[in-house]
């Protein structure tokens, strides 16, 4: 019973360590996006830019909440700015607002 019970307990730490380390990887890939050198050319490329599947349909509250946490590391005057990545941010931000 209790080897039974100590193999739960390290199968959930084990789960618990898969989800952080997800989580962690969808960070990551939203902050480190490459800009693209066409720019922003299609909706899927906008979505990407700012974290999103292709596939997601996120509101306008959830865009403008994304752009806004990106805006913070990526404008220019921050320790982590980049002003191609930034302009990729507006872009982005421009083509969705007018599929909206």
């Amino acid at each position: 019973m209790e080897r039974r019970r100590g193999t739960r307990e390290q199968n959930q730490k084990l789960q618990a360590v898969s989800e952080e380390i997800d989580r962690l990887r969808a960070i990551i890939s939203v902050l480190a996006f490459e800009p693209l050198p066409e720019g922003i050319q299609t909706r899927a490329d906008a979505l990407h830019v700012l974290g999103f599947a292709p596939g997601e349909f996120p509101d306008a509250r959830t865009l403008r909440a994304k752009f806004r946490m990106l805006a913070t590391i990526h404008h220019p005057d921050s320790n982590h700015g980049d002003h191609e990545r930034m302009s990729q941010l507006n872009q982005a931000m421009q083509f969705l607002r007018d599929l909206l």
